[in-house]
């Protein structure tokens, strides 16, 4: 059990994917407060499409990294929609 949170830990410790967890979750919690409060959509439906604008939001900062010199990591981009999915998931079973 110690090595596989030594393992999960260090892998969120990993090229600041901390950063990229609160990033996907900001995006969404903007994104949820627009939908449900000015477009009047149903929770369901802005937080599926607030995975989406994440991922997307996501796969554009990792480009701008690979066009600078970085290079392309998936799991970065993981690391991003964590939290949006996790909410997705609650959203969808409840």
């Amino acid at each position: 059990m110690k090595r596989f949170v030594k393992t999960v830990f260090g892998w969120m410790k990993e090229s600041n994917r901390p950063k990229h967890i609160g990033a996907g979750a900001a995006i969404l919690f903007v994104w949820l407060v627009f939908c449900i409060l000015l477009l009047k959509m149903s929770v369901r439906d802005s937080s599926v499409t607030g995975l989406l604008s994440v991922m997307i939001g996501m796969c554009s900062c990792e480009f701008k990294d690979k066009k600078y010199g970085g290079g392309w990591n998936w799991l970065d981009i993981a690391a991003g929609c964590i939290v949006p999915f996790v909410v997705v998931l609650i959203v969808l079973l409840t």
